[in-house]
């Protein structure tokens, strides 16, 4: 069971035990378009950073993308510097 924040002193329980989720490992190259929209618009909103074009500064790597109920929730990625 997980807790959302109901007000800023106290968490309700959320029962998310039916919830779909699912985790992906993906070489950046494999990556479609949407898939790189999406991860673009949630990281632009995680760190309130504009992250167009991001990705393609940083080079090719490997993501792992978490998502649920079909959508992303989460990102990591890393990149081998030369």
């Amino acid at each position: 069971m997980a807790f959302s924040p109901a007000s800023s002193h106290a968490r309700e329980p959320v029962d998310n035990s039916r919830l779909s989720l699912s985790i992906d490992v993906v070489e950046s190259l494999s990556i479609s378009p949407a898939t790189r929209s999406e991860i673009r618009n949630l990281c632009t909103e995680a760190y309130g950073v504009d992250f167009t074009g991001a990705l393609d500064q940083l080079g090719p790597g490997v993501h792992v993308i978490g998502r649920v109920e079909g959508r992303i929730g989460g990102h990591a990625m890393w990149a081998v510097r030369a």
